[in-house]
């Protein structure tokens, strides 16, 4: 849609605003991400991505110098193909720093790596037992390599980082706001809520510094979900209660099947070729799991599942078909994010149970990452079936997009271009990696909006540029339909509108 000198309006209004011909797209919503993770990383070692080992160290080095009153290093993401095998050993960290512990994250999150002073401190050595959900990377003597997976094997040292003021969370999640802002998002869906995280959220949002209405996902854990529920009922209703410009909801209840492939840790339904005995890891039992997911639902919170594996995208149909099953019937639209393999058989299940897969676009071309650390996992077959968004679109499902940013760029118009090509940013393969489950430009858009939109149960306010619809949209620079679809990334976002007011306006040179 063109904008450009109004015409006379129809209907009645409250103010008349001159687009200067821009070119006019609806806002995008973002269906999975992690904001305040992404807004901590960036108070920390500007590590992401950096392309080989020594600049890691040497941007660790400079940050601990130059902030010597900070006592656990905390910083943002590293690249898992610079490893070996995926696996960071604590000495490549303590070249850097060795008197103060370090951590630092893996692009997917579901890794980190420290050095041998956070080991000693969070009491983590040859003795300490593994973990029921997580692994601790080991040199074969037994020591930590200084590579933790997964929650259980995370916690032991994120467990024991001093926990930041709230004027330091409120600045880490007001800078994401205003990044996502940037990018022309405004709704998203937090994926990841544990205990104090709303907290920070109600008081960013009583600033005014959280720009973007945003739905809270409160994690429940298979050991303590029951206690938990407490503390998520009691959110959601301090949510409700609030009367700010921004509308800030916790309505979701976020559930882990499995891990990542990366990792060898998603649920596979056969077992992984570099590890023949292995099928991955499951976080939940089964039966507590459709518990759990039931009780949500019946007290009205909406179900989102991460699921990687065709094993643990089974499971998670598994478990909304049980919440159908032994729940009265209602308005339910339950997400399975990320859906990186799927069996044949459940294809049709996700249109059959009404279920919505939200996919990161980004994810959707052969990188290194998929070289290096996934298909050697999984083999070329299983490989040649990832991301099959066509597939479902073709079953009659919905899909919906989001960026799991910080794990990748929370760009639209990054991820928008990747689901039509499927190549990475430098344009590879020139002929697109599994082309036939690839999308036209105005599905892919769809997915980012109105997709979005019926994820939040708001697609009668937001997602499309109707009459009577919310003036939420963006400008850009110029018509995507009429630009080569690889150089859609280069579009800038000049302005983006929520409910008819800018929360972002590029800076004239």
């Amino acid at each position: 849609m063109r904008g450009g000198k109004f015409c006379e309006p129809i209907g009645d209004f409250d103010r008349r605003v001159d687009l200067e011909y821009a070119f006019v797209l609806p806002s995008f919503g973002d269906g999975h991400a992690h904001p305040l993770f992404a807004g901590r990383e960036m108070a920390g070692p500007r590590t992401t991505g950096l392309t080989d080992l020594g600049a890691i160290v040497s941007v660790v080095r400079d940050f601990a110098e130059a902030n010597t009153n900070v006592e656990w290093i905390v910083g943002g993401t590293y690249d898992r193909t610079l490893g070996v095998n995926g696996n960071f050993e604590a000495a490549w960290l303590d070249q850097a720093v060795s008197d103060r512990p370090v951590v630092l994250h893996a692009r997917d999150h579901h890794t980190i790596w420290v050095n041998s002073e956070a080991m000693r401190r969070a009491g983590v050595n040859k003795t300490t037992p593994e973990c029921t959900t997580g692994l601790i990377e080991r040199f074969e003597n037994g020591d930590p390599i200084g590579t933790f997976r997964e929650w259980d094997a995370i916690d032991l040292i994120l467990s024991k980082v001093p926990a930041r003021s709230m004027s330091e969370e409120i600045d880490s999640l007001a800078a994401a706001s205003m990044k996502m802002a940037a990018s022309g998002v405004t709704w998203w869906q937090d994926a990841w809520i544990d205990r104090g995280m709303a907290e920070i959220y109600l008081a960013t949002s009583k600033t005014g510094r959280l720009s973007q209405d945003v739905d809270l996902a409160f994690r429940a854990d298979p050991q303590s979900w029951q206690d938990d529920f407490k503390y998520f009922i009691a959110m959601r209703e301090g949510m409700e209660a609030s009367n700010f410009v921004n509308r800030l909801t916790g309505r979701t209840i976020k559930f882990f099947t499995d891990g990542i492939i990366e990792s060898g840790t998603a649920l596979l339904l056969e077992p992984y070729k570099d590890h023949p005995e292995s099928h991955g890891m499951s976080v939940w039992d089964r039966a507590e799991l459709f518990k759990a997911a039931a009780f949500a639902d019946s007290i009205d919170f909406q179900l989102h599942l991460h699921a990687i594996g065709d094993g643990g995208v089974r499971v998670a149909l598994d478990a909304i078909e049980h919440v159908l099953r032994v729940n009265p019937v209602k308005p339910r639209r339950p997400v399975i994010a990320h859906v990186q393999l799927i069996d044949e058989s459940d294809i049709a299940r996700f249109a059959q149970l009404g279920v919505i897969a939200n996919f990161t676009p980004v994810w959707t071309c052969l990188d290194l990452k998929q070289d290096v650390l996934s298909t050697p996992r999984i083999g070329q077959s299983r490989s040649d079936q990832q991301y099959r968004m066509r597939s479902l679109l073709n079953s009659g499902a919905r899909i919906s997009f989001g960026s799991d940013w910080p794990v990748s760029t929370p760009e639209p118009l990054v991820g928008l271009p990747t689901a039509v090509h499927r190549r990475t940013e430098k344009g590879e393969p020139s002929a697109g990696w599994l082309m036939h489950e690839a999308l036209t430009l105005d599905e892919a858009l769809a997915a980012y909006t109105s997709g979005v939109a019926h994820q939040s149960f708001a697609e009668n306010e937001w997602g499309s540029l109707e009459p009577g619809m919310s003036a939420n949209f963006v400008l850009v620079e110029q018509n995507p339909w009429t630009m080569p679809i690889d150089q859609i990334s280069s579009l800038r976002i000049e302005r983006t509108y929520l409910r008819g007011e800018p929360i972002f306006e590029r800076r004239k040179s």
